[in-house]
């Protein structure tokens, strides 16, 4: 599968091998290394999100992420601070890289929808910048 990575700068498609049976269902997995660049230190799920609502609208200035969406689809807008870009995540074995210093919103497009969340840091609020403004002067 081709894919055409964003074009926002640190942030590219993770593809992850995926064995599919029809008598057995369906394996996909990731190693250390290989897929994922970065030692995970966090991961989380978001799920019952109604169709339409958002969460995000933030930047990690020190954490580097990769999104999986296991089941249903989300948009997920990515920006820079020079360049914008959106994406929709619908393929359970097709992520998102994004690294340091990235406003994200993400957008639920789906009922039921199952998003998985990979970090390279432990949780600090501090790590945080929810306001657009600082995160454009932090960017030039």
């Amino acid at each position: 599968m081709e894919l055409e990575n964003p074009r926002v700068r640190d942030c590219f498609y993770i593809e992850l091998p995926l064995f599919q049976e029809q008598e057995r269902g369906s394996l996909c997995f990731a190693e250390l290394g290989t897929h994922i660049d970065f030692e995970i230190k966090r991961f989380f799920f978001i799920s019952n999100v109604p169709v339409g609502a958002s969460r995000a609208h933030h930047a990690n200035q020190f954490t580097k992420q990769v999104f999986f969406c296991l089941r249903g689809s989300v948009k997920v807008e990515i920006d820079d601070g020079k360049n914008k870009d959106s994406v929709i995540l619908s393929k359970q074995n097709v992520g998102l890289f994004l690294g340091e210093m990235l406003w994200r919103s993400i957008f639920f497009l789906e009922e039921d929808t199952l998003f998985l969340v990979i970090c390279s840091t432990c949780y600090d609020k501090d790590d945080y910048i929810t306001d657009y403004n600082i995160f454009l002067e932090k960017t030039r």
